[in-house]
């Protein structure tokens, strides 16, 4: 699998991007998302597995909301079985409060997710959080997200996305 360990800024927020979204990666998560190929969720993390517990030791997972509807349908949340080969707490403070595929969205209309993201629950603001997400395009989904923490007065954000549109 070809790693592109892209780094960069998303609100002043450190950004990780593990491989390109193409290819096998593309096929991959294909796979693990529309087909519900649940053993693939091991591959992608697998072999950088201990190189990423040690870069985020101490900090808790939190994935970008999906489509409630859609993990219904497959039985699992694809972004939390991904990540989950990290053995870090997992918790999904973040959801959407209406179907929303950002797919569907022209990329001119993608900052309006902000608009239909809320956060679940108490969020500890001394926690660090590692904001994750199977596929990055435009980045609007991650900075509502990070905005949405901001507000909760959460101080230690990074993001780790698995592929990114390059």
């Amino acid at each position: 699998m070809p790693f592109i360990y892209q780094r960069f800024k998303i609100e002043d927020v450190r950004c990780l991007a593990i491989y390109r979204y193409d290819g096998l990666i593309k096929d991959s998560l294909l796979a693990l998302k529309v087909h519900g190929d649940i053993a693939i969720a091991k591959i992608f993390l697998g072999p950088i597995k201990n190189y990423l517990k040690s870069e985020y030791q101490g900090y808790q997972i939190v994935p970008t909301p999906s489509l409630a509807s859609h993990d219904k349908k497959r039985g699992f949340n694809h972004v939390q079985e991904i990540f989950k080969v990290l053995d870090m707490p997992i918790k999904p403070l973040i959801s959407k409060t209406k179907n929303w595929k950002q797919s569907d969205q022209h990329f001119d209309k993608r900052s309006n997710v902000r608009n239909i993201l809320k956060i679940n629950g108490p969020v500890d603001p001394k926690q660090k959080i590692l904001l994750v997400d199977d596929i990055l395009t435009t980045g609007e989904t991650l900075r509502a997200s990070i905005k949405l923490l901001r507000k909760e007065g959460v101080k230690e954000i990074r993001v780790l996305a698995i592929s990114k549109h390059v």
